[in-house]
This record gives structure tokens, C-alpha cells and sequence, in this order.
């Protein structure tokens, strides 16, 4: 029987490991939640938006209690946190009409907490025509 030189597996080894040294890492976005993604439509829900606070504002009670007021002139139903500084309006078709994203951007813009406000996109799955499994139905 012959034995390989240790030499040689001394060789093999850092050899293998070098073959997924040659591939690019992939890009990594450091600062992905600080950026709106791009909906699949250009569908906006009627009478909801998102807005962002600037990075140095809390995320609490009083900021939620803030918001409120800043707000008090619209017809807003509920503000609701969602995560990661954003919050999402909800307005109340009962109490007025839209007032417009212009109007809901000028009233953001003066209150010193709000990075930006954006209309609230609708987003979703197109489901297939056809189903892709097919399931035995019980006996």
C-alpha cells in the first residue's frame, strides 16, 4: 500500500479552501430599512401613508403623542407604528376626504420630526393561473 507524502496533503488542503476565495462577495446594503423599497404597482391606497422620522427621534409614546397633534388638522383615523421609524396614517373617510399628498407632505414638513412622508403602496403576489400542486383530496 502506498501512503501520499504528507507534504502533498499538506498542499491539498489550503488549496480546497482557496476555490470560494476567487468568487465576489455579494454587495450587502448596510442601511437597507432606511430606504423605501420600490412597490411591484403604482397603486396607492386611498387615504393611507407611510412617514419616516428623522434618525435621532425616539420611538415612543410622546413621539406617537407628537405625531397626533402635528396631525390633529387632517381627518386622521389612527398613526401606527410599524418598525424602524416608520409609521403608517390611516385617515378616516367618515371624518373628510383625502386631503392630498401635497397637503400631508407641507403638514410633515413643518413639524421637525417627520424625515419624509410618502403615499402608502399597495403590495402583493400575483398568484399563478394554474395551480402549481396538486393535492390529493381524501378518500
Amino acid at each position: 500500500m502506498k501512503v501520499a507524502p504528507i507534504w502533498a496533503l499538506a498542499l491539498a488542503i489550503p488549496v480546497a479552501g482557496c476555490q470560494s476565495a476567487a468568487l465576489a462577495p455579494a454587495p450587502q446594503n448596510k442601511h437597507a430599512s432606511d430606504s423605501a423599497p420600490t412597490p411591484q404597482n403604482n397603486t396607492a391606497i386611498p387615504g393611507e401613508y407611510l412617514l419616516k422620522l428623522f434618525p435621532n427621534q425616539p420611538e415612543n409614546a410622546d413621539t406617537l403623542a407628537q405625531l397626533t397633534k402635528i396631525f390633529q388638522i387632517q381627518p386622521v383615523k389612527v398613526i401606527k407604528p410599524i418598525g424602524h421609524a416608520w409609521y403608517l396614517i390611516i385617515l378616516d373617510k367618515n371624518l373628510g376626504r383625502d386631503p392630498g399628498l401635497a397637503a400631508m407632505q407641507a403638514t410633515a414638513n413643518h413639524s421637525g420630526l417627520i424625515e419624509t412622508l410618502q403615499p402608502n403602496f399597495q403590495y402583493g403576489i400575483n398568484p399563478p393561473k394554474q395551480p402549481i400542486l396538486k393535492w390529493d383530496s381524501p378518500q
